[in-house]
């Protein structure tokens, strides 16, 4: 199910609003990671589908819902960007978390603690961040890296095409190689 009303009482059976709904979607369906996925698929090399660039294809996803509502597609109110903004501090906190509970630095229960307060996740959300840490190690990290290296190439590639900037161009060119490094990406989109 795509879209789910906010204000129908289904109890707990659907616990995402129609906005996190929303956003799920843009992250992993349209323009999300299906998009990049798909665009990988066409590429000559089959490595670069198969084993795609963890920090681009996490980059990419945060990235999707965020052009989404900068875009101001459809009807995007409010709930949206805080919603937005909530996942971005989540992809924050993630990476803080990571650097000080792989270190040894931080407890587990102090991590969770960490995440619904600076966060603000319930316990259940909390956990199951927890655990996607621990079964794919740098997850958040990753999301992290890939979130300001997409904004990056963003910035300079909007500076070095001045006047001439297409979104649609610059998604383009970002996408048609495949989940390429960002090193490579940097290389095609602005000669770095």
């Amino acid at each position: 199910l795509y879209y789910i009303k906010g204000e129908e009482n289904l109890g707990d059976l659907f616990p995402l609003t129609s906005h996190e709904i929303d956003l799920t979607n843009a992250r992993y369906i349209i323009p999300g990671q299906c998009v990049q996925i798909a665009h990988a698929q066409k590429y000559s090399s089959p490595i670069r589908y198969i084993f795609p660039d963890p920090l681009n294809e996490a980059g990419w996803q945060i990235y999707a819902a965020q052009i989404i509502l900068d875009e101001e597609f459809e009807e995007w109110d409010d709930v949206h960007h805080i919603l937005k903004m909530k996942e971005e501090v989540i992809v924050i906190c993630r990476a803080f978390i990571e650097g000080q509970y792989y270190s040894g630095n931080m407890d587990r229960k102090t991590a969770l603690a960490y995440l619904q307060k600076e966060a603000f996740l319930n316990s259940s959300e909390a956990e199951a961040l927890m655990l996607q840490s621990d079964l794919y190690y740098f997850s958040g990290t990753q999301a992290f890296v890939g979130m300001m290296e997409i904004n990056s190439i963003l910035k300079e590639y909007k500076k070095n095409a001045g006047d001439s900037f297409s979104i649609l161009k610059f998604h383009q060119e970002m996408l048609e190689n495949g989940i390429i490094s960002f090193n490579q990406l940097k290389k095609q989109l602005v000669s770095l």
